[in-house]
């Protein structure tokens, strides 16, 4: 998977975007169904958050807003599962709060009305997250909230 993410990248770079997205949707299919499925096993879930992230980075750069968002969102319900216990590794934290910051600049530069969709949760759910050495920027925490909301017609 980390050899495809990086192909993507590197395609997208030399202006190859067709080539660069047909490769990059036919990683996540195959990750995720099929003989090429990854496993549930933490690392693999990362390289499937890291590779939407980039798809819906690419995806914004052409002006396909709703894909981004979309898979935006679907990165940062991945990383929502990674970080969710107690034994999240420093560099799934990290590549979470990024997803969240780029859901959270890509509705800001829409200019949505937000509304919630779901509680963000009890209080003190984000103290764990917000705790050691790998705190954290402010805009993680703008992204954190902006990912719990929904466009509003």
């Amino acid at each position: 998977m980390k050899t495809r993410i990086d192909r993507v990248n590197l395609l997208v770079d030399a202006g190859r975007l067709p080539e660069a997205n047909a490769l990059a949707v036919r990683a996540w299919a195959e990750s995720g169904d099929g003989p090429a499925r990854l496993p549930a096993a933490p690392e693999a879930q990362f390289h499937r958050m890291v590779l939407r992230n980039n798809m819906a980075d690419h995806a914004w750069g052409q002006r396909r807003l709703d894909d981004a968002e979309r898979w935006f969102r679907e990165a940062a319900e991945i990383g929502e599962r990674l970080t969710a216990g107690d034994q999240a590794l420093p560099q799934h934290r990290a590549t979470y709060c990024g997803v969240l910051n780029n859901l959270g600049r890509l509705a800001l530069v829409r200019g949505d009305s937000m509304r919630p969709t779901r509680p963000c949760g009890p209080p003190g759910t984000l103290r764990p997250l917000l705790a050691g050495p790998n705190r954290p920027a402010a805009g993680w925490r703008r992204g954190r909230t902006l990912a719990k909301l929904a466009r509003v017609a």
